[in-house]
């Protein structure tokens, strides 16, 4: 919070914050010889208001998985075919994304026209539900 970028909580908040991390990441990847920065934007990403992206591109961060066409559900699929607990797989990532949730939800109930916050899903689960028929159970 020492950034006044941070503190001033703008729309543009995660391209200040993905500035920052993509800078300092370079730095340590030029300093250790290593070639490439990757992040984890996947196909589905692309449609989504993501000023980070914009900060990753002035830094020539790659997205492998985009690149590729891999989309949230290969990638959760490629997490079970690695032994990844598909119920970890989630929390393992949203941890990171607590703070900018905390924000986003801050902003939202400060306005004082703000009838009703919806959390944005994107994830509409697996295609194949396994269920016990209540008669089974």
């Amino acid at each position: 919070l020492d950034s006044p970028a941070y503190v001033a909580n703008t729309p543009d908040r995660c391209y200040h914050c993905k500035l920052e991390l993509w800078q300092r990441l370079t730095e340590i990847a030029r300093a250790r010889g290593v070639a490439a920065v990757c992040d984890g934007t996947n196909a589905d990403d692309g449609s989504d208001h993501r000023p980070g992206a914009r900060a990753g591109r002035e830094f020539a961060i790659q997205s492998p998985l985009a690149e590729l066409g891999y989309t949230k559900k290969d990638v959760r699929e490629a997490a079970k075919a690695l032994g990844i607990p598909v119920n970890m797989f989630t929390p393992m990532f949203a941890i990171a994304r607590t703070v900018g949730w905390c924000a986003h939800w801050t902003e939202m109930i400060s306005d004082p026209n703000m009838r009703i916050a919806r959390p944005r899903q994107i994830y509409i689960g697996s295609d194949k539900r396994d269920y016990l028929d209540i008669a089974n159970r």
